[in-house]
């Protein structure tokens, strides 16, 4: 067996025993036995690789506790992670995130880097040398499509189908205090009281506190700025063909769950 196809195996058993239960279940997943699996096992360098990947995903959950996975990251990225990289626990994960949004601030979050100072931590890591290096392995793993797998395209297509505006902007109205023309001060009505006037707004929210995968394009025009998100529709309907095929997957309620409450919310506008 080559070198190549051998840590391809090995990385699809690991992904498979950081996702289920069992050995049997995580055998069952990736079409192998039970032997195979404690084979893997007890090979002293899959050993060390899969306990790397189990303590980079317990880091990751107990940032996570609420989704108890590695968010937008695929299991098979854990994997991927080099032992001999040199670099913290922070970085590894600092460079899984950053191959898939591309954003160093966020990554930086993600990674478990205070908010307060990822912008910076961001702006460092990308000038390490040891940083680049292994963002580059791992990109070329990924353009390899050893990283891409099943798993992050349907991540993805439920980050696009659920995508939230309000994620990506603040809007409202507010009332803004009127001014009297002649003096340029503030005007009052005959009771004294401040007048006001009521305008609608809408902010956009920093490049960095966002998920820009998501969004399709952002203009500026004459009556504005606006914003696209990706075709949600089309990725609700990629999602229903494909859980109608694969109903047992593991985000099928997930997936109901979501597509209940957009409905719901449809349903409540139009009767509003």
């Amino acid at each position: 067996m080559g070198n190549a196809s051998k840590l391809t195996k090995w990385n699809r058993a690991i992904a498979a025993l950081l996702k289920h239960p069992t050995l049997l279940e995580a055998a069952v997943s990736i079409k192998a036995n039970e032997e195979t699996m404690l084979g893997y096992l007890q090979n002293p360098d899959f050993s060390s690789r899969y306990q790397k990947a189990r303590q980079i995903a317990a880091a990751a959950n107990s940032r996570h506790p609420q989704k108890g996975c590695l968010p937008q990251v695929g299991d098979m990225s854990l994997a991927m992670v080099s032992d001999e990289s040199g670099l913290t626990e922070k970085q590894r994960l600092f460079c899984l995130y950053f191959i898939n949004n591309k954003n160093a601030t966020m990554a930086a979050i993600k990674a478990g880097y205070s908010k307060g100072c990822a912008y910076q931590i961001g702006y460092e890591n990308l000038r390490k040398p040891d940083v680049i290096e292994e963002i580059n392995r791992l990109r070329q793993l990924k353009n390899q499509a050893i990283l891409l797998c099943e798993e992050d395209i349907v991540e993805k297509m439920m980050r696009i189908a659920f995508a939230d505006f309000g994620d990506f902007a603040t809007f409202g109205s507010r009332d803004i205090a009127l001014l009297d023309p002649l003096t340029g001060k503030h005007a009052f009505d005959l009771q004294g009281k401040l007048r006001y006037r009521q305008e609608n707004y809408l902010i956009f929210k920093a490049s960095d506190e966002v998920d820009s995968s998501l969004i399709a394009n952002v203009k500026n025009s004459k009556a504005g700025m606006s914003l696209t998100l990706q075709n949600q529709q089309k990725a609700l309907q990629w999602l229903t063909d494909y859980f109608g095929m694969n109903a047992s997957h593991k985000h099928k309620a997930q997936y109901d769950a979501a597509v209940l409450a957009l409905r719901e919310r449809e349903l409540a506008i139009k009767e509003f």
